[in-house]
């Protein structure tokens, strides 16, 4: 397939690496549950794990019908010296490669003008409001590692000369995969409020 039928015509969705490892959590969560059915960490664990799985399946049925001509490597793993990073989706189009990170989360969340990420949600009847940790720096984070490894392939004088290139055509996204949350991004950093988005976006 030339540049131009991707440019052009390409619109299906095809998954170069399927599967997550979220699927080997689950199963053995579930085994250690019936050893353990009182153990609150045991469940809240596979709680959690079941949640994750089902915001990826919600990003990838999305990807799917998107109608625009993508590769998708779901659940990836890389390394660069001591660092590592599992992202979520890279997704490749035509134009650009997207770093996906996957939140399903209850309640929902708001992005301040700090950039913090604030959840809302009710538990045992009680309103719960808390800080997470920031999906959007831990993309960049996954980014950089990716970075690293481009760089070092590239060398150093194309590495700085092609250092823009390398930002336009790598993007992040944090998407919210849960339908039912309200995301309010209305006074986040504006490189955030755009990278911020509910899966159906």
């Amino acid at each position: 397939m030339g540049i131009l039928d991707l440019l052009l015509g390409f619109r299906d969705t095809i998954f170069l690496k399927k599967g997550t490892t979220l699927e080997n959590d689950i199963k053995e969560l579930e085994l250690l549950k019936e050893k353990y059915p009182n153990n609150q960490e045991i469940n809240k664990q596979l709680f959690m794990a079941k949640k994750g799985l089902e915001g990826e399946n919600e990003i990838m049925y999305q990807l799917k019908k998107s109608n625009i001509g993508m590769f998708v490597l779901h659940d990836l793993n890389i390394k660069f010296e001591d660092l590592t990073a599992q992202i979520d989706f890279v997704v490749i189009t035509a134009w650009c490669a997207y770093f996906i990170e996957c939140k399903n989360l209850i309640g929902n969340i708001t992005v301040n003008e700090n950039g913090d990420f604030i959840r809302e949600y009710t538990y045992s009847g009680h309103k719960i409001k808390k800080g997470m940790t920031s999906p959007y720096r831990q993309v960049q984070a996954q980014k950089e590692v990716y970075r690293k490894i481009w760089a070092k392939r590239k060398g150093k004088l194309q590495s700085f000369l092609y250092e823009k290139t390398f930002e336009n055509m790598n993007r992040i996204l944090v998407v919210v995969a849960n339908g039912e949350n309200i995301l309010n991004t209305k006074r986040a950093p504006k490189d955030i409020k755009y990278a911020t988005i509910k899966a159906d976006s």
